[in-house]
């Protein structure tokens, strides 16, 4: 069955530019920075589309990279860029920089777009610390895009003609966090020696009592060849009895300009086992280069990655998707087709003119620092921008690889108590780390202080005849945990969903309650459940003096005023006024010791019920009601 879609476009208000921001295939388009050969500043993917501009650049600085040497340039040979359509043309050109803006042309290239990733040679090679591309493509017209990537946006810019002296306006400063995909092809000029250490990881399944072996990349960035490099391993584990250490000589020849990758292919590869613990836990690989060259540059010569060998499974893991109402169907069905039992969809809506709208939903928007939909997010590192023809083989994969990762929570449970007083919903939820080690300083990488809590109600919507769970409010977003969750301790939070007259029945019939632990800023979701309603229970009674609603000018006639305040002087949170038919019709949500109502908040003369919620030291929020009569 083919599915037709259309992308959404949400447009970003900016006060200074005309920009409009589509979604990306997420394709990777060009290699990753490499020394070598590219330099650019943005992650290699088609994230978003720009529109709005006939002229966009590029600033380079390439002597940030190596900021100890003396003379740090780089000679670009050619221009590396990224069209999402082809059949028109681009020229490109290169400027030294004078008082933070272009300055000279040193040269230029053009060419017809006949591909969508474009290496265009320029006529003579220019070397510089500093450097400005220019690239001319008008996209002042339907269809016609410059793509960008995830990034800051601080070095690249567009050139805003909406006020009267048009200048080069940075992506960021006109609200989007992302980088142009053009980069530049060439080499380093250096004053001195340089071995850098592009990569490092282990081989092998990272789990409790299995073998992996260390593996590198290096670049020799000189006009020397290097045939005495080592490359020290070191094995960082919050129990020092586990770490290890593994030193390996390169006894291949790296020649000049040139890179190496230790593989199963290079000799002695097999010697260097590392044999993980059998305690699950979390570990830091940091790997170190020398060589008989002096390096007066050393940032990169170590490289660090934390691993984790963790061995328990979350009991759900979540996809979250970022819609609109209009195009949610065809997206949320192909989902379907892909979804292990265990991998759930979660939704929301941060446009607010959607039916399924509400502020929590661009909250979390926001908090993933998205500026186009539609989005997916799977296990929270994993992401799909936009919709298109490899969007299923996109989720397919990515829906394999989350459901296969492990966690350090051995174990949660989530207590749901309904106090009858305050109308609420207690959910005292408990995170259980059975047998796993994790760093505890900050001087390793501390997963725990790096760690948010999120825990958020949604509500079961039809969506063009299927159910999917909606957000409804989050009860907790992004919290920073309140303790230490090391190998044999828990961790317990509790928190209020306060009902506001929805029944217990339609709780349990239409919403569950997911939460989760996340890696901050977006990161990885380490641990993920949820639950519905039907395990509630009530709280017992206990014999405590009743909390009075008192008032003054009961009934409240035309001119005068009604004072209301609690008898034991706590301050009334919030404040409900309904009429006989339940309706409410009037409400304040900050808290005031005394409130004065007169008759004009009241549409009518009539009966009305006041329902006043306080805050109780030992059962957190309760409430109190009061019948008044209005007489107008």
């Amino acid at each position: 069955m083919r599915i037709a879609f259309a992308f959404c476009l949400l447009l970003v208000a900016v006060s200074a530019a005309a920009l409009e921001i589509f979604p990306g295939s997420g394709e990777t388009v060009l290699p990753p920075q490499d020394r070598d050969y590219s330099f650019a500043y943005h992650t290699g993917s088609d994230d978003f589309r720009l529109y709005g501009s006939n002229l966009w650049a590029v600033r380079f600085d390439f002597g940030a990279v190596y900021p100890t040497f003396s003379l740090c340039e780089f000679a670009v040979q050619r221009a590396l860029l990224y069209f999402p359509q082809t059949g028109d043309s681009v020229k490109v050109e290169l400027f030294s920089e004078v008082a933070g803006l272009p300055g000279q042309r040193l040269t230029w290239t053009q060419a017809e777009v006949q591909s969508n990733v474009l290496s265009l040679d320029f006529p003579q090679t220019v070397q510089a610390e500093v450097l400005w591309m220019l690239v001319s493509y008008s996209t002042n017209f339907s269809n016609r895009f410059v793509s960008a990537s995830a990034g800051g946006g601080t070095r690249s810019y567009h050139w805003n003609t909406n006020v009267q002296h048009p200048y080069f306006q940075s992506l960021a400063s006109a609200g989007f966090n992302c980088e142009l995909l053009f980069g530049v092809g060439g080499e380093f000029v250096l004053s001195d020696f340089d071995l850098e250490l592009t990569e490092i990881d282990v081989v092998g399944l990272v789990a409790p009592r299995e073998d992996v072996y260390p593996t590198f990349s290096l670049y020799n960035h000189s006009d020397l060849s290097i045939s005495d490099a080592v490359v020290n391993f070191r094995l960082l584990t919050p129990e020092q009895q586990f770490n290890q250490t593994r030193i390996i000589s390169v006894a291949d020849i790296i020649a000049p300009r040139s890179s190496y990758t230790w593989d199963p292919g290079s000799p002695g590869y097999y010697d260097h086992l590392i044999s993980l613990p059998e305690q699950p836990m979390q570990m830091r690989l940091r790997a170190t280069i020398s060589s008989s060259q002096a390096e007066p540059d050393t940032l990169n010569n170590s490289r660090d990655r934390y691993i984790y060998s963790f061995s328990h499974s979350s009991p759900v893991y979540l996809t979250e998707n970022f819609l609109r109402y209009s195009f949610a169907s065809p997206l949320l069905a192909l989902q379907d087709q892909y979804n292990p039992a265990n991998l759930h969809s979660i939704s929301y809506f941060p446009v607010l003119g959607d039916t399924l709208a509400n502020v929590g939903a661009v909250q979390h928007f926001n908090w993933y620092g998205f500026n186009s939909l539609p989005r997916t997010v799977l296990g929270g590192n994993r992401r799909i921008t936009g919709y298109t023809p490899s969007y299923a083989n996109q989720y397919d994969l990515l829906a394999a690889e989350t459901v296969q990762e492990k966690t350090f929570v051995s174990s949660s449970e989530c207590r749901l108590t309904y106090t009858q007083q305050n109308d609420a919903v207690s959910a005292a939820i408990t995170f259980t780390n059975q047998d796993t080690a994790l760093f505890a300083t900050t001087a390793d990488y501390n997963l725990i202080s790096n760690t948010r809590l999120f825990i958020g109600l949604y509500r079961k919507e039809q969506i063009l005849g299927g159910e999917y769970y909606v957000l409804s409010r989050w009860i907790t977003h992004n919290a920073t945990l309140g303790g230490p969750l090391g190998a044999g301790e828990s961790l317990s939070t509790t928190d209020t969903i306060l009902l506001n007259n929805l029944s217990l029945a339609e709780l349990n019939q239409n919403y569950r309650l997911y939460y989760w632990l996340q890696v901050r800023n977006g990161g990885r979701i380490l641990y993920s459940a949820w639950s519905d309603f039907s395990s509630v229970v009530s709280a017992p009674d206990e014999l405590s003096p009743p909390v009075e609603l008192l008032s003054s000018s009961n009934p409240l006639r035309a001119g005068n005023f009604m004072q209301l305040r609690l008898s034991n002087s706590a301050p009334i949170h919030r404040l409900m006024v309904y009429n006989l038919k339940g309706q409410l019709i009037h409400s304040l949500d900050q808290p005031h010791s005394e409130i004065i109502l007169s008759e004009r908040d009241f549409p009518a003369s009539g009966i009305y019920l006041v329902k006043a919620v306080y805050r109780d030291d030992r059962h957190g929020f309760r409430h109190s009601n009061l019948k008044i009569s209005v007489i107008k």
